[in-house]
């Protein structure tokens, strides 16, 4: 039987995984696996602190310094840029006259190709293949006499 045990971080009592033993020292609440995580990346950071200070540190922190609104320009731009992406799809709709409910109630490609071509035709060998045995019906192609 696994020995129940107090939560690190709330105080209440939890039963921990039997693959863990031990080692497991919080209970399963979101709020205590967050708190959790931070301590063990706080302990990480704590014993690498060198990590981060690649390219950062040497090349980017002293461009942005000489380059002060730089990224909240960027920033700034990208936002604008998106959402001018999705007014333009949104007004070449409009242009060509559909609707989103008209757009959402054209048919799918499925249902154009299988008005455009007959079942019949997809009927080799003796087999009727769907429009989704794509492979097989290219297989059946390269194998027909």
């Amino acid at each position: 039987m696994i020995r129940r045990k107090y939560c690190k971080y709330c105080g209440k009592l939890f039963e921990p995984d039997p693959r863990v033993g031990d080692r497991q020292k919080c209970c399963g609440s979101p709020a205590c696996k967050r708190e959790r995580k931070k301590e063990a990346d706080r302990k990480w950071r704590e014993k690498n602190p060198e990590y981060f200070k690649g390219r950062y540190e040497s090349y980017l922190k002293p461009w942005l310094k000489k380059h002060p609104g730089y990224l909240k320009s960027y920033r700034r731009r990208k936002k604008l840029q998106a959402q001018n992406d999705i007014q333009d799809k949104i007004l070449i709709l409009k242009l060509q006259g559909v609707s989103r409910n008209s757009a959402a109630k054209k048919s799918n490609i499925q249902d154009e190709l299988t008005s455009i071509f007959p079942r019949s035709m997809f009927k080799i060998n003796g087999y009727v293949y769907d429009i989704q045995d794509e492979i097989s019906l290219l297989k059946a192609l390269s194998y027909a006499p």
